[in-house]
Order: C-alpha cells, then sequence, then structure tokens
C-alpha cells in the first residue's frame, strides 16, 4: 500500500473535488479530497501525499499558504495548481513557490490526466534516487565504520602510489592521517632490490590468480622496520588501471615467538641427546666403579697390580660423581 501514490484534492468547490476524483479515480491511486485550506493541512499532518492538486483561491486560505507549508514541512511532496483566475503573475508566483505545474480552469481532462502521470512518475524517480541514495550513504557508513574498526592496515594502492589508507594502516606505519595520500609505496621499504622484489610478485601473483600473499618487512616514519605479510586483489579485476588493494598485518610478534619456539626446541633436542649421552655414560661408569672392587677384594695386598686397579676406581668414582653434578 505505501507505493500506491497519494493524492489530496484540495478546492473549495465540492463538484470541482468530485470531478477531479472520478477523472483519476482509475489511475492506480488513493485519493482524498479537502474543501478548504485548514483542513487540507490538518490531512497532510497526519499523513504524507505524493501529489496535491490544489486550488489557488479558497475563502479560508489561499493556494500560496498551503504551498509555503508544504515547502516546509512536506518538500517530498508535488504540487499542481489549479485555478480559474489565472494570470502571468499568479502562475510565476506559484512556480516560484514550487509548484510542479499549473493549469488553468476549465481544463482538458486529458491534459490534466498527463500532467497527473508525469508529476507522478517525476516523484517515482525522486523517491527511488532518495532510497538509492540513502541506501549509498547506509552502506558507505557501514564500511566506513569496518575500515575503522579492522585490525589490520587495509589500503588503495593505484600505479604504486597510496591513494587511500585506513586508520589502522596509519597507525603501524607511524605517519598522521592522510600524510602518505599521493606518495609511492617506496617510502615503506628499506631499499629498491626489495621494493622491487615485492612489486614483481604482487603483480606476477595478481596476474595469474587473482590475489597475491608476499612477506617483507616495511619502514616506519621513525626509520624502525617490522615484519608484515601483505595480501594484495585488483579493486577491479576488468580493470588493472583502477589499482589494487593491499591488507596490511603486521606478523613481528609472531615471527618472535616462531624464533622463541625454534629455540626452545633446539633446547629439548639438546636435553634429549644429553639424557641419551648421560645413560650410556652411566653403564660405562657403572663397570669402572664396580668391578676394580671385586678385583680388589680377591687381590693380595701385596699385589704390583693393586696400585693401578685403585687408580682406576677412584678415577671411575670422580667421573660418576661429576656426571651426578651436571
Amino acid at each position: 500500500m505505501s507505493n500506491i501514490p497519494k493524492i489530496l484534492i484540495v478546492d473549495d468547490d465540492p463538484r470541482m473535488c468530485d470531478s477531479l476524483k472520478a477523472l483519476l479515480n482509475n489511475n492506480a491511486c488513493v485519493l482524498e479530497t479537502s474543501n478548504n485550506g485548514k483542513e487540507a493541512i490538518g490531512r497532510m499532518n497526519k499523513k504524507f501525499f505524493d501529489l496535491v492538486l490544489l486550488d489557488l483561491f479558497m475563502p479560508d486560505m489561499n493556494g500560496y499558504q498551503i504551498l509555503d507549508y508544504i515547502n516546509n514541512q512536506s518538500p517530498d511532496t508535488f504540487v499542481i495548481v489549479i485555478t480559474g483566475k489565472s494570470s502571468e503573475k499568479s502562475a510565476i508566483e506559484a512556480i516560484r513557490k514550487g509548484a510542479y505545474d499549473y493549469i488553468k480552469k476549465p481544463f482538458e481532462p486529458e491534459k490534466m490526466l498527463k500532467t497527473v502521470e508525469n508529476a507522478l512518475n517525476q516523484r517515482k524517480l525522486i523517491k527511488e534516487r532518495n532510497q538509492i541514495t540513502k541506501a549509498l550513504r547506509e552502506s558507505e557508513q557501514r564500511m566506513k565504520a569496518i575500515l575503522l574498526a579492522s585490525p589490520v592496515g587495509i589500503g588503495l594502492v593505484v600505479n604504486r602510489q597510496i591513494d587511500w589508507a585506513n586508520e589502522t594502516m596509519y597507525r603501524l606505519v607511524g605517519y598522521e592521517k592522510d600524510a602518505l595520500l599521493g606518495q609511492s609505496d617506496r617510502v615503506l621499504y628499506q631499499d629498491d632490490d626489495e621494493y622491487d622484489r615485492v612489486g614483481r610478485q604482487l603483480y606476477s601473483d595478481i596476474a595469474r590468480s587473482g590475489t597475491a600473499l608476499v612477506e617483507t618487512q616495511w619502514v616506519r616514519k621513525d626509520q624502525t622496520t617490522f615484519d608484515c605479510m601483505l595480501c594484495s586483489c585488483s579493486l577491479d579485476p576488468a580493470d588493472p588501471s583502477m589499482g589494487h588493494i593491499v591488507v596490511v598485518n603486521d606478523i613481528s610478534e609472531s615471527k618472535r615467538l616462531e624464533a622463541q619456539l625454534q629455540r626452545a626446541q633446539k633446547m629439548e633436542a639438546i636435553g634429549t641427546l644429553a639424557g641419551g649421552v648421560a645413560h650410556d655414560l652411566n653403564n660405562i661408569l657403572s663397570g669402572l666403579v664396580s668391578y676394580p672392587e671385586l678385583l680388589l677384594m680377591q687381590m693380595p695386598e701385596d699385589s704390583p697390580l693393586r696400585k693401578p686397579i685403585l687408580t682406576i676406581q677412584k678415577s671411575g668414582e670422580k667421573a660418576a660423581d661429576r656426571k651426578s653434578v651436571v
């Protein structure tokens, strides 16, 4: 029901209201009538009308006053002025106050129908345009909120120049907002070799598969560096000149944790190796400690071999003591 146009006929002559209502009754619209200005304004206060057919001269309130009300309170409403006392001055004043058209009584029914049809069509186009504009505005607001809340840097690069970047990107590289616009993205790399390498890989991968993923290092404004992962794709695959979107993720912390994990794994491997060596050494030392004791128990006190065997026993005991300390 809300898509059906609503028309208000305002004329102090009830017969004119009935005639217009009968004329427009087959045009798939909702019709209401009012015989004075105050009543018409009361109706417009309660609901929206797409079109008002307005008599210019009425006893209680003239059409100019109603036009002023519509301009202030319902500017999206179209008005067709209908009057039996037409003049060039009144026509100019009506159009100046926003009337869509100006028709003199008596009028030809076909002309009235055509004027109403044109007015409703134009009103429909404006309504659709306003809806599209509103949807675009809401979509833009949502996109801005998403980009603002994004934990990763996002930018648009055109011909290797920075065309746009979100606030997270600026925080990552330490520049003030919009400070990089129009600059070459070379400013973010340590040297020409790395700049060229990343560029070749990005554009090659995008051309081949539509997306690219490259690990590199970027340079902040204060000249400190950080490890980052770049993910990129064309803004419009059909038109590479539109540039490409780059998503930047700071991976410095994950690289640090990865290096720490590798060190821990190396230490674990060394510990496992040391445990194995200690086990083997324990097997060797057990013989060096226990067997000399057995030999000494069976050996005469004046045997010339007693001293060397005692030396072997003491050396074994010392080695065992050192292993236990380690």
